[in-house]
């Protein structure tokens, strides 16, 4: 097996959703990083990138300041996808477990270009593969227990909330209380393996995990892996709100409120980047819709009442209205020109 590690690049880890994590348990992020003079950049940006020590050296700090020892596994059983930004957001629009684990193994570098996800599959079983950069001066267990639960989590939250792994393997030496690893990762565990890793039944990937509209989802997917492609070493706000746009449109309505919620951010803060930016959110989110508006026009025969109602207007009226403003036509004759 062709191993990642060695293709992967270094440029840093996003953290807002371990800076939220540790919020939630009543300590200050402010405080951790002075106690570990790491540098932080201001709370109201929309996330913070640390190197892979820092990254370390902060979780492992706050799991020593929490007395939590598993703070791992339990920053994973609470996350939720879109803390993790574009991949967290691509990966909500999976249709099994099997284009979940395709997903993360293909976008998993973007939110983390120092790590990999690696998944093997023969007739009976699937092996999911966690690769991260060796550190001589920072201890990497919490982020492995972290990833591999977060990954475990995600396909209970997907299939069965007391589904367990056939195996799991850690590259980390036993820990002294080994049961709390078994309540989380179930009895079969290997430490001081060559490779992190579990493994689960291969039919599990069959699971469907999805029932939106399949060719308006297609799409969708489509957009938010352009998006994916566009974004380099980091993201990009204007990206980032495009792919919350086009990622929920088929599901529900977004607006300034949510986006900034998304983005850990104020309305007013989010409004002051945007007009930095020469841009504004009704822009963004009227050139996005327009995009997937006009490749559902196309590629499907839904109607335009249909197509309004999954972009996230009301009414038609209003989808009508802004597809004339920007094209000079009405969806009906752009789909008859086209066609």
């Amino acid at each position: 097996m062709k191993d990642p590690q060695s293709e992967l690049l270094k440029n840093g880890v996003p953290c807002r959703w371990l800076i939220t994590g540790i919020e939630k348990r009543g300590q200050s992020p402010k405080q951790l990083f002075t106690a570990l003079e790491l540098e932080l950049d201001p709370l109201d940006d929309t996330d913070v990138i640390l190197p892979v020590e820092d990254y370390l050296q902060l979780l492992n700090y706050a799991a020593k300041i929490l007395e939590d020892d598993q703070l791992g596994v339990h920053l994973a059983q609470g996350s939720q996808p879109e803390q993790f930004g574009l991949l967290g957001y691509l990966s909500q629009n999976a249709k099994t477990i099997e284009n979940f684990t395709e997903i993360f193994e293909y976008y998993y570098r973007i939110f983390s270009p120092e790590f990999g996800i690696h998944f093997e599959s023969d007739n009976n079983y699937c092996t999911c593969y966690y690769y991260h950069l060796d550190s001589e001066r920072v201890d990497s267990k919490q982020d492995i227990d972290f990833t591999l639960a977060l990954m475990i989590e995600s396909i209970r939250r997907y299939y069965d909330i007391s589904w367990e792994p056939e195996q799991c393997t850690f590259s980390y030496p036993e820990p002294k209380n080994v049961n709390d690893h078994k309540l989380y990762f179930g009895p079969n565990l290997r430490f001081s393996h060559s490779k992190n890793s579990f493994k689960f039944r291969r039919e599990i990937l069959d699971i469907e995990i999805s029932n939106a509209d399949a060719g308006l989802l297609s799409i969708l997917q489509a957009h938010a892996n352009q998006l994916l492609r566009n974004v380099k070493e980091k993201e990009c706000v204007i990206d980032r709100i495009k792919v919350l746009i086009a990622s929920n449109a088929g599901h529900q309505a977004v607006n300034t409120e949510s986006i900034a919620r998304h983005l850990n951010t104020s309305i007013r803060n989010l409004h002051r980047i945007l007009q930095e930016k020469g841009t504004s959110y009704q822009s963004i989110r009227d050139e996005t819709l327009l995009e997937i508006g006009k490749d559902a026009l196309l590629e499907t025969n839904t109607s335009v009442t249909d197509i309004a109602l999954r972009l996230g207007y009301s009414e038609s009226s209003a989808f009508v209205r802004m597809f004339k403003r920007k094209t000079g036509i009405t969806p009906l004759q752009y789909r008859k020109q086209i066609n």
